[in-house]
Formats: structure tokens, C-alpha cells, sequence
């Protein structure tokens, strides 16, 4: 069964190795624009929003069983983590998660550390999602950033998103 997984990511390794403990409040550090450009490299998956306050990742699941398992899956680790994403489920597949930490009203690491470890658990994707991403990524697309990608990188980074979404989610 094809599976969502980024174990594979050693970037990724090292942000899951790491614990929110439900150490989110009013005094965590509000990560930098070049902190967050560093740790979305361990997410490539996900986006940030232009506010620099949100992280977001969208995936279509196979059918809504799969879907509704991938936010059990969640779920857990935001138990675990004490940290809570928010959830969205539409046409019955399409799965949007969103992570942010609310009382910094931005992102901070323990955003990243919570969206490693999502990544980290199993989906089986629609095929024809993953064949679409994989077109829209060979046709230029780029994994957004809140600094801007030279166009030299844009080649290797096309083929690595490529590589991460296979492996992710087929």
C-alpha cells in the first residue's frame, strides 16, 4: 500500500526527534523570516502563509476512509504533542491541514516540529493527485518560501520536490 512517509528526510528526522511537550505560550519565540526559510526545508511539503503566521499542507486521499485514518493518525500525535493543528476535510478526501501557535499569533519551531511528525504518518494519496502534483512540479512549479528561489536552483529543487512527494504520499 503506497503510504505517506518523509522518515527518509534527515532534516525531518531531527525536527521529529524533538518535543512540543504542550510548551506553546504567550513566551515562545516568534521564529524569523531566515528561521522559518531554514526549517521549511526539513517540510517541504508544507507552505507558509505571506504573514509569515501559518504553515499548511494539502494532500487528496485515496477515498474518505483513508482521509478520515490520515486525522486519526493526527490526531494522535497532536495528543502526544500538545500541540493542535486544525483539520479540514472536503469533498470527502481533499485534507488540508493548517498549524500555527495561537498564542504568538506566528509560527515557532514547535509549528515545524508538529508538521515533521505529521508527515511522518500513513496516507494512501489518490493516484491521479500524485501524478498531477508530480506534472504541476516537472512544469516549473516551486516550493514556496517567504524569500524568493534563484532560478539556477530551480531545476534541482523541481526534482527534489518531485522525489519528496513520491515518497510521501503515492
Amino acid at each position: 500500500m503506497p503510504t505517506h512517509d518523509l522518515l527518509s528526510s534527515p532534516a525531518g528526522d531531527d525536527l521529529r526527534r524533538q518535543s512540543c511537550a504542550g510548551a506553546c505560550g504567550r513566551d515562545t519565540p516568534k521564529l524569523t523570516r531566515e528561521e522559518i526559510t531554514k526549517h521549511l526545508a526539513s517540510v517541504p511539503q508544507w507552505k507558509v502563509d505571506a504573514e509569515l503566521t501559518r504553515l499548511s499542507r494539502r494532500l487528496v486521499a485515496k477515498n474518505f476512509k483513508e482521509a478520515i485514518s490520515f486525522f486519526n493518525h493526527v490526531m494522535e500525535i497532536a495528543e502526544a504533542e500538545g500541540h493542535h493543528p486544525d483539520l479540514h476535510l472536503t469533498n470527502y478526501r481533499d485534507v488540508q491541514v493548517g498549524i500555527s501557535t495561537h498564542a504568538i499569533k506566528g509560527l515557532s519551531i514547535y509549528d515545524f516540529i508538529l508538521a515533521a511528525k505529521i508527515d511522518a504518518a500513513p496516507v494512501e494519496c489518490s493516484p491521479k493527485w500524485l501524478a498531477a502534483q508530480e506534472q504541476e512540479l516537472r512544469g516549473g512549479h516551486q516550493h514556496q518560501t517567504p524569500e524568493s528561489t534563484q532560478s539556477s536552483d530551480k531545476q534541482t529543487l523541481v526534482e527534489a520536490e518531485i522525489a519528496t512527494t513520491s515518497a510521501q504520499c503515492i
